[in-house]
């Protein structure tokens, strides 16, 4: 039987390091949309082929393929970077920044950002500077690295969405950083540092709870700084922080979107590994490709090795009913999963299934190993099916 224990998420001071272009990178795009583009073609930094498809690099057009990008198969383009080529420092290539333009929507939208319906909307908008998942400190790091330049940011926000305040969620080991940013518009509130505090629903309902919010919509930090950045600049951020923790133990590293994971563990021991998890520990996936690339919402990658593993085995549910004593929305896991297991996947909606939010403590905490986690997707995963032939 598993310990109670509380999930610890206060990490140190973890510099983030800048790592160097791979040899290729791998970026979504529907084929479909773009058949105008050949294996051979030139591509420059900023070019905008067709809408939302922006070039992150210089380089060029390698090869055209479908793979698996966060857990869904995906047409992807190969891009062969340029060393060096199309930088922001380079004025021939800021095709964006140059457009004379002092309006922030426009430069937001040519940045990739369409924010009109929250921008009309009354809605409270939450940041939130607290981690998803375990063994994942970029949130915490980008707050201790920019936190000068938080006011700054903090005013432009509420300009460009019209807001006479935001809310902003911080770790409260990290509080003292920023409390004096409430006498500017900010209403900064504490959250400890333990799992699942942080994950978006459980964190809002939380800030509703205290703050009496209307609707509030949720950003991470590092998505708040790029919508500041873009409204200024006028260009796209193509960059990512992300937590690696490995055998030689946890970094911060930000890399160009569309790198592969194997040049991100150049420098890991990957041969003895028995996973490579995006996403974290407990709410994360394996990854059989690593090829597979860093996308908008990869925060973490966690290479396991056999010491870590916790077994899955089918067993047979005991009805001890700690899966339900740990599920922070209240769920009946041990029916759920058990009607999953046995494809009453109609039963499983009746009993709420779209409202897990996938915290993984279920899974932790069954005595008999279960893969509750994966029962529950696959309960999803059906039911969207399902609904989907209905429409048809």
């Amino acid at each position: 039987m598993k310990k109670e224990i509380k999930f610890n998420q206060e990490y140190d001071d973890i510099k983030i390091v800048e790592l160097p272009l791979p040899e290729h990178i791998f970026l979504p795009a529907n084929r479909k949309n773009n058949k105008n583009l050949e294996v051979g073609d030139k591509i420059n930094k900023f070019d905008e082929v067709v809408p939302g498809l922006i070039f992150p690099v210089t380089g060029e057009i390698r090869e055209f393929l479908k793979m698996y990008v966060d857990g869904v198969e995906t047409d992807v383009i190969k891009i062969a970077p340029v060393k060096n080529g199309g930088d922001e420092d380079n004025p021939e290539r800021n095709d964006i920044a140059d457009k004379p333009d002092d309006n922030l929507l426009l430069r937001l939208k040519r940045s990739g950002y369409i924010l009109e319906s929250i921008i009309d909307s009354d809605s409270d908008i939450v940041v939130s500077a607290v981690d998803t998942d375990l063994l994942c400190s970029v949130s915490q790091q980008i707050l201790r690295e920019n936190r000068k330049d938080l006011n700054q940011n903090f005013e432009l926000f509420k300009k460009i969405f019209n807001r006479e305040k935001i809310h902003f969620a911080v770790p409260e080991h990290l509080f003292d950083m920023v409390w004096k940013l409430q006498s500017r518009g900010v209403n900064v509130f504490k959250v400890k540092p333990n799992y699942p505090n942080g994950i978006p629903e459980i964190l809002i309902n939380s800030a509703i709870e205290k703050n009496s919010l209307k609707s509030p919509l949720y950003l991470k930090l590092e998505e708040f700084l790029n919508i500041c950045d873009a409204a200024v600049t006028g260009r796209p951020n193509f960059k990512k922080v992300i937590t690696l923790t490995d055998i030689n133990g946890m970094r911060n590293i930000n890399v160009i979107k569309g790198t592969p994971l194997s040049h991100i563990l150049k420098d890991s021991d990957v041969s003895s590994a028995v996973k490579v998890v995006t996403g974290g520990p407990l709410r994360g996936y394996a990854n059989f490709d690593l090829d597979t690339p860093v996308t908008d919402i990869t925060d973490s990658v966690y290479v396991q090795y056999e010491k870590d593993v916790i077994r899955a085995v089918n067993n047979q549910c005991i009805n001890c009913g700690r899966c339900n004593g740990h599920c922070p929305v209240n769920l009946s896991v041990n029916l759920i999963t058990r009607y999953s297991e046995f494809s009453l996947f109609e039963k499983c909606r009746d009993l709420g299934v779209d409202n897990c939010i996938e915290c993984g403590l279920c899974s932790f905490y069954c005595p008999t190993g279960r893969s509750l986690v994966q029962l529950i997707r696959l309960a999803k995963s059906e039911i969207k099916n399902l609904e989907g032939e209905i429409e048809q």
